[in-house]
């Protein structure tokens, strides 16, 4: 059959389709992992692989996982610094769900879902209250109405009453008591908040609530477990509380058992200092230890949870760290007797912060996981594991290229769960489906990643130190060779790749439970000096054996002989955020720290001059396609420049410009990225139309068109790896 019986068949089913679909039309209630096979007008299809429009590498630290009591196949992830993921596969495959919650707010504490209505889901943050969502995590709302600047360790749902919601807290940014602890109640489902629960320890210490559990057949029955003063009861929807003895005061987890009522109710009680588990009957009255035999065992805010049909089997996350910070006794514990025993059921080398079961299938048990390797499933009761992280992505992408051949990409991102940040370069040969660490010889951290237009599988990493180059397969990075960059960029030592992120992981703990027993502070990196970085690099399009850079501090400098050698070429001491050339003319661009002005150069950097725009210059973008202009994104929209003459506007009046590209054989055609998603026009900026919304709250890094496929653009976000986005070519 022809191409044009088989798209014209198409057109057919695609109107019998929609035709049908006005009589019994329905909407999905969730969006499903976005494939790279798309639909064009006119009606063409492309045949490309099938790939995700989020790009790896995935995992990253897991703070929470909430699982959908009516669906299991529905789960939502909190992730340290990223927002919240959702699955609709069982946790096969993830993709982001925080449209709506503030990026500054991306780190998720805690989460809760109406087991009446499992459409309304809350979110705790570290320091930003709480976030509603109504539709299933498509959108979030804030409502922290009366709630104090707070990190949010537990939320729960009334399971009678949806409009009653819990939300424990302390004051955000405390380093010291007094805490600040301070537990809510919502009752309009979290339009406005009151405390209800204070001064735990007294007003000097003012305690806070790690865990809140609500008896399931009787909701005015409410146990509360405080991070140093134990459990708490309310037997009146938490209107007063009384302190109940006879635990370890550590509490971290608390839960019910389902089947009881406040007549003859079991709860569980898990702590930090080692000594596992507890058990209470009879109101709550004292609590006796369950698991006299275990040592050695911490455990983790929320991370312990039982079988709602068979409550004799219970799930804990467990990790303990030595005096050195090493892991000790990591992994998932499992008892199937009603907490008499405990065993080690997988992911022992692994530091366990928080589980959660499939109540619909309660084989299938999940595991956050602090550190790097993101979130475990396991389908046979903890039997066995699997990452399950795809989809999962909590890097931040700094730059994003492909190759001109079309084997392979790099990116520049970050070490997933390691903080502060390290940037590290990554490989694919899969275009993107899966990356892998590639820093033989590179060091230390780069921060830009550039394609060679003339070799396609060499590729220039922008570092603190100066400028490396690779090609793919015949060894590792190697530095350009230039005494006098030598001399600017002293070297450095380098990242640890080594996948320890010991010292890493700390950090974030430090931050999730503060005045804990930590091991003693960890050691930092190697600091780098900030003024000892390259930021930019460009080759002259009609010679790719020329090349100009530049970075902080450093002015500018050429190559003639493909990045091997590099001298200068203008601009002492200025720093330069990005270099153009433009097509044609051969004509220099630089994007410098001097506001109001862009510097060009129409001798190979021998001598620069001063042209005028409005704002700071950030990003420069120019194409064969077009060879009469260059534009320039600045920290007041976009503007360009007609065959040399003066810059004018281009669109996007206002905004702060991030990233800027020009499409490689589309005249007019430009994609921006901003603080707050991307933009495109393909009328030379006369009008622009806002880029993918999954990006609407991400700041962009770099903008890049694959050079094979054009119609494929790389945004490189500041919070989830790189976003492929399909555009008509």
């Amino acid at each position: 059959m022809s191409k044009f019986s088989l798209r014209f068949v198409f057109v057919i089913f695609l109107l019998a389709a929609l035709t049908g679909a006005g009589q019994a039309a329905t909407l999905p209630q969730d969006p499903p992992p976005v494939y790279n096979q798309w639909v064009y007008l006119p009606m063409v299809i492309r045949s490309l692989p099938p790939m995700p429009s989020w790009m790896g590498p995935a995992g990253g630290s897991t703070v929470y996982l909430l699982s959908n009591p009516k669906n299991g196949q529905e789960l939502y992830a909190g992730s340290w610094g990223a927002g919240v993921f959702k699955s609709t596969d069982g946790g096969a495959t993830w993709f982001p769900s925080s449209l709506g919650i503030n990026p500054a707010h991306f780190k998720i504490n805690s989460m809760a879902i109406d087991s009446l209505n499992p459409s309304t889901v809350y979110a705790g943050t570290y320091g930003g209250g709480v976030y509603k969502s109504v539709n299933a995590g498509l959108s979030w709302t804030q409502t922290s109405a009366g709630m104090q600047p707070a990190i949010v360790y537990s939320m729960a749902v009334d399971p009678e009453n949806s409009n009653r919601v819990y939300a424990a807290t302390r004051k955000y940014n405390l380093v010291a008591e007094p805490w600040g602890g301070e537990l809510y109640r919502s009752d309009n489902g979290g339009a406005s908040w009151s405390v209800i629960l204070k001064d735990i320890g007294g007003a000097n210490v003012q305690d806070w609530v790690y865990s809140i559990a609500i008896l399931p057949l009787d909701s005015n029955v409410i146990i509360a477990a405080s991070h140093e003063h134990g459990p708490y009861i309310s037997t009146n929807y938490g209107n007063s509380w009384r302190s109940v003895g006879g635990a370890d005061p550590s509490g971290r987890s608390v839960v019910f058992d389902p089947t009881t009522d406040e007549t003859n109710y079991r709860a569980y009680y898990a702590v930090w200092h080692l000594s596992g588990f507890y058990r209470s009957n009879n109101l709550i009255t004292a609590w006796t230890s369950c698991n006299p035999s275990q040592t050695d065992i911490k455990i983790y805010p929320n991370s312990f949870i039982l079988d709602r049909s068979d409550p004799a089997w219970m799930f804990a996350g467990n990790f303990y760290l030595d005096a050195n910070g090493n892991l000790k006794n990591g992994g998932v514990l499992r008892s199937n007797d009603s907490c008499g025993y405990w065993n080690k059921v997988g992911l022992a080398n692994r530091a366990v912060y928080i589980t959660a079961l499939n109540q619909n299938n309660p084989s299938q048990v999940y595991a956050g996981v602090v550190g790097n390797e993101g979130i475990w499933r396991s389908v046979d009761r903890g039997a066995s594991w699997f990452a399950s992280n795809t989809g999962y992505i909590t890097v931040p992408a700094l730059s994003t290229v492909a190759s001109s051949s079309g084997s392979v990409m790099l990116m520049v991102g970050g070490i997933p769960g390691k903080e502060p940040m390290v940037h590290t370069m990554y490989l694919s040969t899969d275009q993107g489906i899966t990356w892998s660490l590639y820093n033989s010889g590179l060091s230390p951290e780069p921060n830009r990643v550039v394609a060679n237009p003339a070799n396609g599988q060499q590729f220039f990493a922008l570092t603190k130190s100066g400028v490396y180059r690779i090609t793919v397969g015949a060894g590792g990075w190697t530095r350009a060779s230039a005494p006098r960059l030598d001399s600017l960029f002293p070297a450095q030592p380098g990242l640890d790749d080594t996948g320890s992120g010991q010292a890493d992981w700390l950090n974030e703990l430090r931050q999730l439970m503060p005045d804990e027993d930590w091991a003693p502070a960890p050691v930092q990196r190697d600091a780098v000096s900030p003024s000892a970085s390259i930021l930019a690099l460009a080759f002259e399009p009609a010679n790719p054996s020329r090349a100009y850079l530049g970075g902080s501090g450093t002015g500018v400098y050429t190559s003639t002989d493909n990045g091997a050698n590099w001298t200068p070429a203008g601009l002492s001491g200025a720093t330069v955020y990005d270099l153009v050339v433009q097509p044609g003319s051969g004509k220099v661009y630089a994007a410098t720290s001097q506001a109001n002005t862009v510097k060009v150069s129409a001798n190979n950097g021998v001598n620069w001059s001063d042209t005028a725009v409005t704002g700071t210059p950030k990003a420069l973008a120019a194409s064969t396609a077009d060879a009469g202009r260059v534009y320039v994104g600045t920290s007041s929209g976009v503007y360009v420049s007609v065959s040399g003459g003066a810059w004018t506007p281009a669109g996007l009046s206002g905004q702060s410009i991030t990233a800027l590209a020009a499409h490689p054989n589309r005249p007019g055609f430009l994609v921006a990225g901003t603080g707050a998603g991307a933009y495109y026009t393909t009328d030379y900026g006369a009008t622009w139309q806002a880029g993918p919304p999954e990006v609407n709250y991400m700041r962009i890094n770099a903008v890049s068109f694959d050079p094979v496929e054009p119609g494929w653009v790389y945004l490189s976000t500041g919070l989830s790896g790189a976003f492929r986005w399909p555009l008509t070519p």
